[in-house]
């Protein structure tokens, strides 16, 4: 909510998330996990939940093992 509301009319935010699909992000996630780092790492339908109900254009790709999420706040 607050990546939204900090946006002005027009204005774009992109969120770049590793792909918790892809093999190798599943060995980082582990040996992040190991070492005690207190990383969190969010689903597809968990990232596209941050932007859900808001009113703007939102899409979302996969590119080379991480999932990108771009939302772009209407114009008023």
């Amino acid at each position: 909510d607050e990546l939204y509301r900090l946006l002005k009319p027009g204005g774009v935010v992109v969120v770049d998330e590793p792909d918790l699909r892809n093999f190798v992000v599943k060995l980082i996630m582990v040996g992040e996990a190991l070492l005690l780092m207190g990383s969190h790492f969010l689903t597809h339908q968990q990232l596209l939940g941050l932007f859900n109900g808001k009113n703007g254009e939102l899409i979302s790709s996969y590119w080379r093992g991480s999932l990108l999420v771009k939302c772009k706040k209407a114009n008023k």
